[in-house]
């Protein structure tokens, strides 16, 4: 199981439903941020980005889904969306 952890602009019902979980709505300054490193050949555990205006249940269940079976190993140096189709 990862550990994730929110900024200031994530959905706060979300939060409630799925603590301890890095998680960004972002997108110009985390996301981008995120790339930059990659590109740059510097660390970077990952950034799971929620796409604005989706379904919360659709969101919840992804994000169990990416908590209970991803590793670190899977995120890193990589951005993934949710929902996740």
């Amino acid at each position: 199981m990862i550990a994730l952890a929110v900024d200031e602009n994530f959905d706060h019902h979300i939060l409630r439903a799925l603590v301890r979980r890095i998680q960004t709505l972002d997108v110009r300054t985390v996301t981008a941020a995120a790339y930059e490193r990659v590109a740059r050949g510097e660390p970077m555990p990952g950034v799971i980005e929620v796409r604005a205006r989706s379904e919360i249940g659709d969101v919840l269940a992804d994000l169990e889904l990416i908590v209970l079976c991803a590793t670190e190993d899977d995120l890193r140096d990589r951005v993934v969306f949710v929902p996740l189709s």
